[in-house]
């Protein structure tokens, strides 16, 4: 039909077509053939593949024996629900698109790429992690299931340019000497090490997977916690709380013995029961580690 004709409409987010105007519906024409819509949609989260996992192409095409992708795909993002543009509209009346308070960029970031889970500024916060005058870092985290979700370069990007389209030149500067930075948190993984005892149960392999999985799943940045909305940036989790994590398992009759054990690129620190988690910088956020559980049976 004629391109022109806006007899029809195309939902991007559930891929149909809807033929009239909302209010009075209208026929296609008669034939075959005579209809073509062309649009492009990421399905949302369900859209989002791994690397490798187009193997084969739609048609043949000549001189390509076979296709695949190297990297896994980005920017993939569910639609926002009424919940969410209710949660986001007032803040928007607010600023006015305008960066100008800490609450401001990080509105902003996240309008500026729905595939955010979190985005914390620091005014000051310089390259190098320290307060400086004059600095605005923007940490960002992408919605992930992985452990350690780290934003692509291509999120970071993304978010750069919205947050440079309402940002003060004087952040902006020249090429080369901008002063707002855009990264993702510096992560630390936390690695559980403990001797469970078990109560009666059919296996104690299948025991150990229950409680690495619930240990995992307490210490992931974005779905962990106490209250399961994740952790803030610049905390650490307590031995009790991981312990309580452990006694929560069923088929855990007690466990005897607990350390936790903070890894970063520059350093190790391991605490014990009675110690307390040491201090970290406000950049900070957890991710799980590989924790080593033995799990012995009861008497």
């Amino acid at each position: 039909s004629d391109p022109d004709d806006r007899h029809f409409a195309v939902d991007a987010v559930e891929g149909t077509v809807t033929f009239g105007d909302g209010t009075h519906g209208a026929v296609p024409p008669r034939g075959r053939a005579n209809i073509r819509l062309s649009y492009e949609t990421g399905g949302g989260q369900e859209g989002a593949v791994p690397a490798g996992a187009v193997e084969e192409l739609e048609g043949s095409l000549a001189f390509v024996d076979s296709v695949t992708n190297l990297q896994a795909s980005a920017g993939a993002a569910d639609a926002e629900s009424n919940e969410a543009v209710m949660a986001r509209a007032p803040k928007e009346l607010r600023d006015r698109n305008r960066a100008v308070a800490k609450a401001d960029y990080e509105r902003i970031a996240r309008s500026s790429a729905r595939k955010l889970a979190r985005a914390r500024c620091f005014p000051g916060l310089d390259p190098r992690g320290q307060y400086q005058p004059g600095w605005v870092t923007v940490l960002i985290v992408p919605r992930s299931e992985r452990r350690k979700p780290v934003p692509s370069s291509e999120l970071r990007s993304q978010v750069t340019a919205g947050l440079s389209a309402h940002a003060p030149a004087t952040l902006l500067g020249d090429l080369g000497d901008e002063r707002l930075l855009v990264r993702g948190p510096t992560y630390v993984a936390v690695t559980v090490e403990a001797t469970v005892v078990a109560g009666p149960t059919d296996s104690l392999s299948e025991l150990e997977a229950t409680a690495t999985t619930a240990l995992s799943a307490y210490l992931h940045p974005l779905s962990g916690g106490e209250d399961g909305e994740g952790w803030p940036f610049g905390e650490l989790p307590c031995v009790s709380g991981c312990y309580g994590v452990l006694e929560g398992v069923a088929d855990v009759d007690h466990v005897e013995g607990i350390r936790l054990t903070f890894e970063t690129a520059d350093a190790t620190r391991t605490i014990r029961p009675g110690q307390d988690a040491p201090d970290v910088n406000p950049d900070v956020l957890i991710h799980s580690g590989v924790h080593e559980l033995d799990i012995v049976g009861g008497t």
